[in-house]
């Protein structure tokens, strides 16, 4: 991964940094540096009524955090926040990028996704290493943000990563686990049967 140097220096072109803490990532660091972007103004007005907000959703956030550890970087995290159009629920991505896991008795595979309904949040995560594939990385951090400035805005985490969800239903399929209910999937793309089992 990059040196500490370079990946502060593309953190700073969009905005401050603020000291950010994040466990559980890397060998041994836990402190990095964040970036969090959004419009404060549009997400005033957006919290403040719903009425307020202009063609649906404009109450978002992005943020992204760098781990570093010796220097160099050993985890990247990106997270997206969408606060829905009703504002009964808050959707969630993450996609954590990874050099190594921080316990040597565990090993995370390559490429995995999970996702869930906890309290007021739809939730769907990518977690990758650096063992995982060029196909495999492209899928995990292929955001689609269009639905941000969509009428209505955005409704479903899986809106936001739409080939992790699909990779998600292929794995949930394969292990037995149950697909979170339609308030996380209601408008996005199903995985056809004829796929299922099939995992990036």
């Amino acid at each position: 991964m990059s040196s500490e140097k370079d990946a502060l220096a593309i953190l700073h072109r969009y905005g401050p940094e603020e000291p950010s803490v994040a466990s559980g990532f890397c060998v041994s660091t836990t402190a990095g540096r964040s970036v969090i972007l959004g419009n404060d103004t549009l997400n005033w007005l957006g919290r403040k009524s719903r009425v307020l907000r202009p063609f649906g959703n404009r109450v978002w956030s992005v943020e992204v955090t760098v781990l570093t550890e010796n220097g160099r970087v050993c985890s990247v995290l990106y997270s997206v926040q969408a606060l829905r159009s009703d504002g009964n629920w808050q959707v969630v991505v993450h996609a954590y990028d990874q050099a190594d896991s921080s316990s040597r008795m565990y090993s995370p595979s390559p490429y995995e996704t999970s996702a869930r309904v906890y309290k007021s949040m739809l939730e769907l995560r990518a977690q990758l290493t650096l063992r995982a594939t060029a196909e495999q990385r492209e899928r995990a951090l292929g955001f689609d943000l269009s639905c941000l400035a969509r009428f209505g805005g955005c409704q479903q985490p899986c809106e936001l990563l739409p080939s992790a969800w699909l990779d998600y239903q292929g794995e949930a399929h394969q292990n037995g686990w149950e697909v979170p209910p339609e308030e996380i999937s209601g408008r996005c793309e199903s995985l056809p049967s004829s796929a299922m089992g099939e995992v990036r």
